[in-house]
């Protein structure tokens, strides 16, 4: 495969905003893209509806940057060596919620003409020119920017099923489907993603989920210290991420039930709060709500196993979860429901597809645990850090430009 990218300058327009409560993977991957190359990543756009409820107090948006009251374009805090800026964009129209039809596809242009003109404006600034454009999971977005910033190379980063996420139900499948047909690469974060995309795309990879190794291998050594080899008397089961639709929280509070001397420890953003009142009907269910990155290292340490409690659907099946090597990395015993067969992580999680399977898979996990299987554990967690992640995606992105070059030059 080619060399990877070097020197050249990366436009990601983004659907997870650069700050946040949770970890997202194209913050990660951008991160280290932008340690030999220059990265601009869109944040978010926001519609005017968040504006006004930024302004009523009723939610928390960047306004001022939004309204160009102070610059759009900003230097985040970066690791050595990064060299990534961020924009703000403008207001858009809140279309969303529109009909497919001509109404919703001439305000979709206006919106991406309002997009383009502020990204070109930050390019300037950045002295950016033939960019390689990432467009994460935004693919009306991507139908209209599509040869409007001077792109050398378009990627589509898909991490999830699009036709199976409720708040893009009504366009999100039909512009995507347009977009593989238009998109030089696509590149994906599970196998069961590569086999629903490949057939429409030009190009079509898998860079799954990495993990943010230095940290949590932290957490692991903070974890023998507290051990010291030796099993808490009363485990505690830990779950980092969204408390959404996901979580099969019957599941759980029946665990709950079963072993009522355990302590089940949620930690991460209430967005689904039918499921969050489900979870607190038990007191050895514990809900401490998000935290950020920093902050994991003094909650987790006191796991003793780290669960992904998925319901099994439509949605979840594509999933490969970022969860399951951050846990491995900080040395835990995984146990995951069967929501999707993941063939990498076999013989290294535990997979059940019963609540009692789930149990005994806990029990045996908790009771042969060992110093020798908590470092397997982050060998494996290892080889699959972001900075692997990054290189992979690094050679996929130039391979992709040095065929687009080759193919000009057989037909100049």
């Amino acid at each position: 495969m080619s060399a990877s990218l070097n020197n050249e300058h990366i436009v990601c327009v983004a659907l997870p905003s650069w700050e946040g409560d949770y970890m997202k993977s194209t913050v990660h991957l951008m991160s280290r893209l932008s340690k030999t190359n220059r990265v601009l990543y869109v944040d978010y756009p926001r519609t005017w509806m968040d504006a006004i409820r930024g302004a009523l107090g009723k939610k928390t948006v960047p306004l001022r940057r939004m309204l160009g009251l102070e610059s759009r374009l900003r230097k985040p805090e970066c690791g050595e060596g990064e060299d990534i800026h961020v924009l703000t964009l403008p207001p858009v129209l809140p279309i969303n919620a529109l009909p497919h039809g001509k109404l919703y596809a001439s305000l979709r242009k206006v919106n991406g003409w309002l997009m383009a003109r502020s990204i070109r404006k930050a390019m300037r600034q950045l002295s950016f020119n033939q960019p390689i454009v990432v467009n994460a999971f935004q693919p009306g977005i991507g139908l209209e920017l599509k040869g409007t910033l001077g792109e050398k190379s378009t990627i589509y980063y898909c991490y999830d099923e699009i036709s199976e996420a409720n708040w893009v139900g009504r366009h999100g499948a039909h512009e995507e489907k347009a977009y593989l047909e238009v998109v030089d690469t696509v590149v994906t974060t599970s196998d069961a993603l590569w086999e629903a995309k490949e057939r429409r795309a030009n190009q079509c990879y898998v860079v799954k989920n990495g993990v943010d190794f230095p940290l949590f291998e932290q957490i692991g050594h903070l974890r023998v210290a507290r051990l010291n080899g030796v099993q808490s008397s009363a485990p505690r089961i830990g779950f980092v991420g969204s408390i959404d639709a996901r979580v099969d929280a019957d599941l759980v509070v029946e665990m709950a039930s079963r072993r009522p001397d355990w302590t089940f420890e949620f930690v991460g953003p209430h967005v689904d709060m039918s499921v969050v009142e489900t979870l607190r009907t038990h007191d050895n269910i514990i809900l401490t709500g998000p935290a950020r990155p920093e902050e994991l290292p003094a909650i987790m340490q006191h796991f003793d196993a780290g669960i992904i409690p998925f319901r099994k659907s439509e949605f979840t099946r594509f999933i490969y979860p970022i969860k399951v090597n951050e846990y491995l990395a900080a040395g835990l015993p995984v146990v995951m429901t069967d929501f999707a067969r993941i063939t990498d992580l076999e013989g290294a999680v535990g997979v059940a597809d019963s609540t009692s399977a789930f149990v005994k898979a806990l029990d045996k996990a908790l009771t042969n645990d060992s110093a020798h299987i908590r470092q397997t554990r982050k060998s494996f967690a290892s080889l699959n850090s972001w900075s692997v992640r990054a290189a992979q995606f690094s050679r996929i992105a130039a391979q992709q430009i040095e065929a687009i070059q080759i193919g000009e030059r057989r037909a100049a």
